[in-house]
């Protein structure tokens, strides 16, 4: 992929090659393995000893490399909603980049369901027609799947900035 300046083609190719190579994987927190965050801990587990990682593991990597690379993100927190549960914690984590003035989701952390590709948060669907994001509420979104004709909330996030340990910045 080389050096590159930002831009959503490249974001895009490193969303895609992410996925493509390093597994989702929640067994660390079931057993109650110890997982620190910080980008030195992610890169050996994920990268170097291929053990996969969760949503908080694999969009923080992706976070940090992406910062690395010049991108100007946020850590967004967000609400899973495919239990049925209609408000969850704040359990799942997503970054947002913002290129040429547009804003976007990329979470790497998702598993199957998650999107393999940026998301505009403007409510353009995804490339492939099967993710959007929509406006919830006063300032939140929702991350939508359509999975045979039909639309269905996979998680949901307010516009409010995160700092790196989770605490809202107001």
């Amino acid at each position: 992929l080389g050096r590159q300046p930002p831009s959503i083609d490249a974001l895009a190719e490193i969303v895609r090659r992410h996925i493509a190579q390093y597994s989702f994987a929640s067994i660390g927190p079931r057993l109650g393995d110890e997982l620190p965050i910080e980008p030195d801990a992610l890169l050996d587990r994920i990268v170097i000893r291929r053990r996969g990682g969760y949503c908080f593991e694999q969009n923080g990597l992706l976070f940090a490399v992406l910062e690395q690379l010049g991108y100007p993100v946020r850590l967004q927190m967000a609400r899973v909603l495919v239990s049925g549960n209609p408000d969850p914690g704040l359990t799942h984590r997503v970054t947002r980049p913002t290129l040429d003035g547009d804003e976007y989701v990329v979470d790497v952390g998702f598993g199957p369901q998650g999107p393999p590709a940026p998301i505009r948060l403007d409510g353009t669907p995804s490339d492939d027609g099967r993710y959007r994001l929509v406006p919830f509420g006063d300032r939140g979104f929702l991350l939508e799947r359509c999975g045979s004709g039909e639309w269905s909330s996979l998680y949901r996030f307010d516009d409010v900035a995160y700092g790196q340990i989770g605490r809202a910045h107001v």
